[in-house]
């Protein structure tokens, strides 16, 4: 009996053991990971997976092969893995991406492969773009200028531009030019502008951009500008050069009154110079000058007309014509008229000469003393002597 049980024993035990063998194989078939999904954009390339496990001692492996059947592995606790160390010419070759379960030591069912690939050319579903850089629009002569990074120094670090030499080709077209025109940005270009013009003056002016280096292609954008075409100066440089123009007077206007100051100052030198030194010393002693004091004038003066002048040289005529007529032609009746007129004319010589001494001064003229003591002019009518 013992060894028909050991017989028994050895018969099931090794069928038992493959059934155990196989459940496990198909239980772990289910346990692969799944939704595999590739994001790329400017600056790499990542892997993404779901896994239902939830042991933390699964590993996984991710496997990379391009069209040259060149293969490049990675393994990860992670359910993503960045595999853009792991791309050998993105710019051309096709990428075939599968991810396995690794636990302990043992392969688990692979996902299913993904293929991507950056040249718009290529035979792959998915294919990787990189985004047309922001597009600034400025009006500049008329015209509106259209500028923006070049994507070759923007992307520099993306693997997709690894060891490029290609340039930049884009296209702008606008609501009115509907054929796209062609431009190139060559790499050494840090910036890449062009300049477009309108024939019609619109409200909002519109451009529309498409790119490629090489294979590869660039999203397209769109940009739009609101406003006129001509060239104004931006607000900031109005105040700089209004700050400009006063500060240029303010400084002006100072010059011109440090000039004034000091012309008054070398003016009021030279007028102190010219002074006399006893009214320097009057200015700095402070004294007031004389003042001249007014003299008493006798304001009830009268002074009494004189006779006409005509008259008293009528009279000397007269004497000086009878003088002149010749000794004896005359009588005596004559004589003594001339004597009674002469001792008249004496008299009234006598009260004129007083009159004029006491109104009239007249030094120039020339005054005789007659026999009888009075004083008569020696000037006739016209400068006529007297003879006496």
């Amino acid at each position: 009996m013992r060894i028909l049980i050991c017989l028994i024993v050895l018969v099931f035990i090794p069928r038992s053991a493959s059934k155990v063998s196989a459940v496990s194989q198909s239980s772990f078939s289910h346990l692969s990971p799944a939704n595999v999904f590739v994001l790329c954009d400017n600056y790499g390339v990542e892997i993404r997976w779901d896994y239902p496990d939830s042991r933390h001692d699964v590993r996984f492996l991710v496997e990379v092969n391009d069209h040259l059947k060149q293969r490049n592995h990675a393994e990860t606790q992670n359910r993503f893995l960045n595999i853009s160390s792991m791309l050998s010419r993105p710019a051309y070759n096709n990428y075939n991406v599968t991810v396995t379960a690794v636990w302990r030591g043992r392969k688990l069912g692979p996902s299913s492969s993904v293929q991507f690939t950056f040249n718009q050319y290529g035979s792959s579903k998915i294919k990787c773009r990189l985004d047309f850089p922001e597009v600034e629009l400025s009006p500049r002569n008329n015209k509106l200028r259209v500028r923006f990074i070049n994507p070759l120094h923007l992307y520099s670090n993306s693997p997709a531009l690894r060891n490029s030499t290609e340039h930049l080709t884009y296209f702008i077209t606008t609501e009115t030019i509907k054929i796209p025109k062609y431009f190139i940005c060559n790499i050494n270009n840090r910036t890449c502008e062009v300049y477009m013009n309108f024939s019609e003056i619109q409200d909002v002016y519109c451009v529309y951009l498409e790119g490629e280096i090489g294979q590869i292609r660039l999203n397209n954008t769109s940009s739009c500008y609101t406003g006129e075409l001509r060239d104004y100066p931006p607000i900031t440089v109005l105040l700089y050069s209004l700050l400009g123009v006063c500060v240029t007077l303010l400084v002006i206007t100072s010059i011109i009154l440090l000039l004034v100051k000091k012309c008054n100052a070398e003016i009021k030198k030279k007028a102190s110079s010219a002074f006399p030194s006893f009214l320097e010393d009057m200015k700095s002693s402070n004294r007031k000058p004389l003042e001249p004091k007014l003299e008493n004038m006798f304001s009830s003066v009268l002074i009494e007309p004189a006779d006409p002048k005509p008259k008293q040289q009528a009279l000397l005529l007269e004497d000086s014509n009878d003088l002149e007529q010749p000794f004896g032609s005359t009588d005596l009746e004559n004589t003594d008229t001339d004597t009674k007129s002469t001792s008249a004319g004496s008299v009234v010589l006598d009260d004129e000469l007083d009159e004029l001494q006491d109104g009239y001064d007249c030094p120039h003229a020339l005054k005789m003393e007659m026999d009888d003591g009075d004083i008569v002019d020696a000037y006739g009518p016209r400068g006529a002597v007297l003879d006496l």
